[in-house]
């Protein structure tokens, strides 16, 4: 089985679950709560401008923490799979964490 996806078909995939029911009716209130402006406000290219800062710093953040992350990994060597395992083990222990303090808030309601 072949697993190379072309970009013309991941863009139109993500364009096509950005417009589902659930997301699309949610990016107006997100574009107005991002750039602090109401509905009755016809500025927008003050909402286009927030937005685009918005995104912007975010994407700057998380692409600069992981090339980072990925040059730190790189000049340590093989310790990849000891960072990998200790990772999930984390991830895990918070998930576990999470259900069972949900099972214990519905066993005492």
């Amino acid at each position: 089985m072949n697993n190379n996806i072309s970009g013309l078909t991941a863009f139109f995939a993500g364009l096509l679950s950005f417009a589902s029911p659930c997301v699309l009716p949610l990016a107006s209130s997100y574009l107005f709560f991002i750039s602090g402006e109401n509905a009755e406000t016809k500025n927008t290219r003050h909402i286009v401008i927030s937005t685009a800062f918005f995104i912007g710093g975010f994407s700057l953040v998380f692409i600069s923490m992981s090339v980072l992350l990925y040059g730190f990994m790189f000049f340590l060597g093989g310790i990849n799979r000891i960072v990998t395992a200790i990772s999930g083990s984390i991830i895990v222990l918070l998930g576990c964490n999470i259900l069972f303090n949900r099972l214990i808030l519905k066993l005492r309601i």
